[in-house]
């Protein structure tokens, strides 16, 4: 990947990750107000996976400015698994946060049985729906950034932004229901299932994550498109081994190319070069590919 277009993505990153900084304080604050004066649980409930979105998105900052430092004596091949690493801290505060709120949902059930709960105000009903519709509008646009820039955890905020707009669904159909069926148990339900969407998410996010740190391979599919694109290279005779790990957000390759014995070592240093800057500029999720030449010997 050219410097311009790194550059270019790690502006995007910025960019998305700063914008649901800002709109996750907002909507806490906002969910948390209406929820305390309102007197839903539910509302509550999402204004703490709020908070909890707001100290993610902190830390995935600090993880994206990591992760775009340049290579050093001590990282020669970049500081990419520091994105991953702030994805897999942020999918262990989401499965804290849905422990603390499921066990405050839980509580509240149970007490619910015993005394009288208190309606939620319909404010709260109309804070919840604007709510889940700045999530999904967070969603769409962090989702096409992390597309465009392959960063993990940018992928996992707005993973977040989707889960949320379900969690937020939920408490919205839950204080509804409440205040109709005159029911205000449903509002506590309503927190619980929220709580078991936001465990749903930061398990997906962990599991992708730790997937990437341990140099999983890339997708199959993927791979054959490498190989046609060598396979087209002229003077490349086979291919005798390739071998793919996915590092951080990027993929590194490591080829084995045939070629005509008796071509002399400059002709096959410019094949070896030829791939190589050809794999790199087709494949943008390429960060580097390491080429070595063998002989061809027809079976």
């Amino acid at each position: 990947m050219s410097e311009q277009a790194k550059s270019h993505n790690d502006r995007a990153n910025n960019r998305a990750t700063f914008i649901s900084l800002f709109a996750n304080i907002f909507l806490a604050l906002g969910k948390l107000i209406v929820g305390i004066i309102g007197g839903s649980q539910a509302l509550v409930s999402d204004a703490v996976n709020s908070i909890d979105d707001v100290i993610s998105t902190i830390v995935v900052v600090i993880g994206v400015k990591k992760s775009q430092k340049s290579a050093d004596n001590e990282h020669q091949f970049g500081h990419e698994r520091f994105d991953n690493v702030a994805s897999i801290i942020l999918a262990i505060i989401f499965i804290l946060a849905a422990f603390g709120i499921g066990a405050s949902a839980v509580s509240t059930i149970i007490i619910g049985q015993e005394t009288t709960l208190r309606l939620p105000d319909v404010i709260t009903s109309i804070v919840a729906g604007v709510a889940m519709l700045i999530k999904e509008a967070l969603f769409v646009f962090t989702y096409r950034t992390a597309r465009k820039t392959g960063s993990t955890s940018v992928r996992g905020i707005a993973l977040d932004h989707q889960i949320d707009v379900f969690a937020t669904g939920v408490t919205l159909i839950g204080i509804v229901l409440a205040i109709t069926l005159r029911l205000p148990i449903l509002d506590a339900v309503a927190a619980l299932i929220s709580a078991l969407l936001i465990l749903y998410s930061a398990i997906r996010i962990l599991v992708n994550s730790l997937n990437q740190m341990i140099d999983r391979a890339a997708p199959q599919e993927l791979v054959d498109q490498i190989k046609h694109t060598i396979n087209e290279v002229p003077g490349v005779l086979s291919i005798d081994v390739l071998r793919t790990r996915i590092f951080g957000a990027k993929i590194y390759v490591d080829v084995e190319i045939a070629v005509d014995p008796t071509i002399t070592l400059n002709a096959a240093h410019a094949i070896a070069e030829n791939v190589h800057d050809l794999i790199e500029k087709d494949f943008s999720d390429i960060k580097h590919i390491m080429v070595h030449v063998n002989p061809y010997r027809q079976l």
